[in-house]
């Protein structure tokens, strides 16, 4: 092992990254991501691929695992778009995913369907209103008669010092992640037990994930093992790009699963006295909901790591549409901590925090003498 992790990416990490990337999505418009998922994951060793009804995917790699050690991490392969739908008898669209109105009107969409990465044609926004939870756009001129969905008109991916930029890096990023773990286990042979959730339609209210809750799929999730959902979030608050890391305590919704938060750390902290420098960022992250709530909700020990994203959902400064942006030395330390914990992390289970319960033993004692 390194012995301080490298800021720039590694290798087959920016060769999953950019397969991934180049592929347009939209939610209920996977196809190409999940293709280009699969095609990466294929034929690797001690590993087995699964498909639901509903489209979302689970990659399954097992070898010799220790007893106890298995886990699942979950991530989603739709960004934010528009579907292209009739409205007041013209093709126009529905935006689908949070964004405000103020970032639409004279923007470019480029437009696809699921035959191919290269855009159909573009077409500028008139404007945008939003009735009855629908976000209505209309265009100046007709979206490309065989297009389906479309994206904001931005680079697929761009590398520059410390930065990825990319006009989906929410949630490719975290799939990106899964996907060079897998590869990273079989090309390691290593003896390990992991499986990797892809979900679909994250984006309008985690449909994806709430339908795999109903599916054929979910008794094939290892039997008491966490589930951790990998993500970026919006850098807002104290979360810095940068800064390491985010082991995610919670969102807007709820906080995750304590057990499960304190294993996460003290992994963190392990792998910390192994590196020289491996920062990472502990916080609550409340300015969304993810899918960590799913699961936390429907009964699982769940937690969560992401990495601070810039220009969320494409909003940038302003009014302006921006390619979101994670920092690129975030990303690979995101990458060594999920091998270390899918490797020689101690077991969910058997972890437990010996220095702060030592702590409090002593504080306790303290206690006990100066009360009387």
């Amino acid at each position: 092992m390194h012995t301080s992790p490298a800021t720039a990416l590694d290798q087959d990490l920016r060769h999953v990254a950019t397969t991934l990337f180049s592929c347009p999505t939209a939610p209920y418009h996977e196809t190409q991501t999940r293709a280009a998922m699969r095609s990466l994951v294929e034929g690797l060793p001690h590993t087995s691929i699964h498909e639901d009804v509903y489209g979302n995917t689970l990659v399954h790699y097992k070898r010799n695992p220790e007893p106890g050690r298995a886990f699942t991490l979950v991530a989603h392969l739709d960004h934010p778009g528009f579907v292209v739908c009739t409205i007041q008898g013209k093709r126009n669209a529905h935006f689908l995913g949070g964004m405000h109105l103020r970032y639409f009107e004279g923007k470019q969409v480029a437009f696809y369907n699921a035959d191919g990465p290269q855009p159909l044609g573009t077409a500028r926004i008139a404007r945008a209103e939003t009735a009855k939870g629908h976000t209505k756009v209309y265009f100046e001129t007709e979206p490309p008669r065989a297009a389906r969905f479309g994206m904001w008109d931005l680079p697929a991916i761009q590398y520059t010092r410390d930065r990825c930029r990319g006009r989906a890096l929410d949630d490719l990023a975290g799939s990106a992640s899964l996907i060079a773990l897998l590869r990273r286990l079989a090309r390691n042979r290593a003896e390990a037990e992991v499986c990797c959730l892809f979900t679909r339609a994250e984006e309008v209210g985690f449909h994806g994930a709430l339908a795999f809750l109903k599916g054929e799929l979910l008794g094939r999730l290892p039997v008491g093992g966490p589930v951790l959902s990998i993500e970026t979030s919006n850098a807002q608050g104290f979360a810095k790009l940068g800064a390491g890391p985010i082991l995610r305590v919670g969102d807007r919704a709820t906080i995750f699963t304590p057990a499960v938060t304190s294993w996460l750390e003290l992994a963190l902290a392990d792998l910390g006295r192994l590196h020289t420098r491996f920062p990472y960022q502990r916080l609550l992250m409340g300015g969304g909901t993810c899918e960590g709530t799913v699961f936390q909700q429907a009964g699982y020990p769940t937690g969560a790591l992401c990495l601070a994203l810039r220009n969320f959902h494409n909003m940038g400064p302003g009014n302006t549409v921006a390619a979101e942006a994670v920092a690129t030395s975030d990303w690979q330390m995101l990458h060594e901590y999920l091998f270390y914990l899918a490797t020689v992390a101690s077991p969910c289970h058997t972890a437990h925090s010996t220095e702060l319960c030592q702590r409090l033993r002593d504080l306790q004692e303290d206690a006990l003498k100066k009360l009387l």
